[in-house]
């Protein structure tokens, strides 16, 4: 997936749109907010701003399927939003967010 910025120059003239590339979207850039989560959790490592291997036991996914924790640590989302104890599972295709 792709975002496209479109810059409109005109003036009463002559009117013209110039496009450039802001950034690519990765599967992993996705997050999901889901109130069946226990925890907060991705399988990119690059997510976290701390990291600790840790040995979590396992997960499971909405069709039972057990995930080993490998991880956790801590997540800044915008520099902003700050998601503690956040853990690592590898194989996620989407990142989740934990609501109660």
């Amino acid at each position: 997936m792709v975002f496209v910025a479109v810059k409109d120059n005109s003036d009463e003239d002559e009117r013209y749109v110039e496009t450039e590339l802001i950034s690519k979207v990765r599967k992993n850039d996705i997050w999901i907010i889901d109130s069946g989560c226990t925890h907060h959790m991705t399988s990119d490592k690059e997510n976290f701003n701390t990291f600790e291997y840790y040995n979590g036991g396992t997960v499971r996914m909405g069709n039972d399927t057990p995930c080993p924790v490998e991880g956790k640590g801590t997540i800044m989302l915008n520099n902003l939003i700050k998601f503690e104890n956040a853990y690592w599972v590898k194989g996620l295709n989407y990142n989740f967010l934990s609501v109660s």
